[in-house]
C-alpha cells in the first residue's frame, strides 16, 4: 500500500546560489588594466612595441649627445683656422655655448629637442632639422633599393647553398659569400666604378644623383629620382636611375650576406624535412618544391630585415661620399670632419631613428606573416 508523503512537513531545501540581479561590483584592480585585457591580442602586441619607442628615442638622443660631446674636438679651432689666437677661440666657444659645463649643455639640448629643434650648423648656419628633411629622401631611396637587392641576392644564395648537393658547388657559393662579407661596401662601389664606367663604359660617371648635363627637377623630396617621378620628367628619372645603379649595388651586395646566412639555415631544414620528401613523393616538380621551400624560408629573412636596414643606413655614409650622393650619410661624414656638433647629433639621431623604425616594421611584419606570433602567450 503506497504511502503519501506530506511535503509540507519536510524541511525546506536550501535555496540555490542565484546571482544577484543587481549590477555586479567592478572587479578588483585598476580600470586601465581591465581595459588593456579586453583589447585584442594584436592591438596589445602593437601597442606594447610602440610603448618602448619614446624610451628608446630618449636613450638614443642621450647617447648621441654623449658620443659627440665627450669625444675631444675643437669646433672653434676648425671654424677659425690654424692661425686663430686663444682669445678668438675662447670668444667663439662662448658664442657657441661650448664654454658651459656638460650638464648645462645637455639640459639646453633637451630643451631644444622638446621644441623640435636640433640646433644649427656651426659652419653653414643651416637648421639641422631642415637639413635632415632635405637629405633624408636621398638616403632612403638608396637604402630601400639596396634592401631589395640584398633580399633577392641573399635569398638566391642561401637557397642555392641549401639545395646544392655537390660539396664543391656548395663550398664555392659559401666562399663567395665569405668574400663578399670581407670586402667593404665602399670598396665594392669603387671596383664597380672602375669596371662599368672606366673599362666598359656601360654606365655614366658615378658622381652625384644626376649627370652633369641633366637639369635637376623641381625639388619636392630632395631626391632627384623621386622628384623626377613626381613631376613626370621621365628622361631625368631615367638618368637618375642610372646614377643609382652602382651605389645601390654596392650596398645591396654587401648587405646580402646576412640574408644568405639566415635563409641558408632555414632552407636546409626545409629541404631535409619530411614534408619536402612527401611533396617529392607525391610527384611535385622540382621547381615547385624549390618555390615552396623558398616561401617557407623567407620568414627568417623578414625578421633579419631590421638588422640589415640598420647596417645599410650606417654603411651608406662612406658610399655616399664615394659617389658624392649628397644624402644624410655624406652630410654626417662632412660634419664629423668639421667637428660640427649639431650636425653630428642630428645625423646620429636620424640614423638611429630610421633603424628603430625598420625594427618595428620588421617586428610587425612577423606578427602578420607568422601565425605562431599571433597566438596569445
Amino acid at each position: 500500500m503506497s504511502q503519501t508523503v506530506d511535503r509540507t512537513a519536510l524541511p525546506a531545501s536550501p535555496a540555490p546560489d542565484v546571482p544577484d540581479a543587481s549590477p555586479a561590483s567592478p572587479p578588483s584592480g585598476p580600470s586601465g588594466l581591465r581595459v588593456w585585457q579586453r583589447l585584442p591580442w594584436g592591438v596589445r602586441y602593437f601597442l606594447g612595441r610602440l610603448a618602448l619607442v619614446p624610451v628608446t628615442l630618449f636613450a638614443l638622443c642621450t647617447l648621441a649627445f654623449g658620443l659627440v660631446n665627450l669625444i675631444p674636438s675643437n669646433p672653434a679651432g676648425v671654424l677659425l683656422g690654424d692661425f686663430a689666437t686663444p682669445e678668438e677661440i675662447a670668444r667663439v666657444n662662448a658664442e657657441l655655448g661650448l664654454d658651459q659645463s656638460l650638464w648645462a649643455r645637455y639640459v639646453e639640448f633637451l630643451k631644444a629637442l622638446a621644441s623640435g629643434s636640433l640646433g644649427e650648423s656651426y659652419f653653414t648656419g643651416e637648421s639641422v632639422t631642415a637639413a635632415l628633411g632635405a637629405r633624408a629622401a636621398s638616403t632612403l631611396e638608396l637604402v630601400v633599393g639596396a634592401w631589395i637587392v640584398a633580399l633577392v641576392l641573399g635569398t638566391a644564395l642561401g637557397v642555392a647553398m641549401a639545395y646544392w648537393k655537390s660539396p664543391v658547388g656548395r663550398s664555392s657559393i659559401s666562399t663567395g659569400v665569405a668574400l663578399i662579407q670581407a670586402i667593404p661596401d665602399f670598396v665594392l662601389g669603387i671596383l664597380g666604378s672602375l669596371v662599368f664606367f672606366y673599362f666598359l663604359g656601360a654606365l655614366p660617371l658615378p658622381l652625384g644623383q644626376l649627370p652633369m648635363t641633366a637639369a635637376p627637377p623641381s625639388a619636392i623630396t630632395g631626391a632627384a629620382f623621386l622628384d623626377a617621378l613626381l613631376t613626370g620628367d621621365w628622361s631625368t628619372a631615367g638618368a637618375a636611375a642610372q646614377q643609382m645603379i652602382l651605389p645601390i649595388a654596392a650596398l645591396g651586395i654587401s648587405g646580402s650576406v646576412v640574408f644568405a646566412r639566415v635563409v641558408y639555415a632555414a632552407a636546409s631544414e626545409v629541404f631535409a624535412s619530411s614534408h619536402t620528401a612527401f611533396a617529392r613523393a607525391r610527384g611535385l616538380s622540382e621547381p615547385t618544391v624549390v618555390r615552396l621551400a623558398v616561401r617557407a624560408s623567407l620568414l627568417p629573412a623578414v625578421a633579419a630585415s631590421g638588422i640589415v636596414v640598420g647596417g645599410l643606413i650606417g654603411g651608406s655614409a662612406v658610399v655616399e661620399v664615394v659617389f658624392n650622393w649628397q644624402g644624410l650619410g655624406q652630410w654626417g661624414a662632412e660634419g664629423a670632419l668639421e667637428a660640427d656638433i649639431p650636425v653630428l647629433e642630428g645625423y646620429i639621431i636620424a640614423g638611429a631613428g630610421l633603424a628603430l623604425l625598420a625594427y618595428i616594421v620588421a617586428d610587425m611584419s612577423m606578427y602578420w606573416l607568422d601565425p605562431r606570433v599571433r597566438v596569445k602567450r
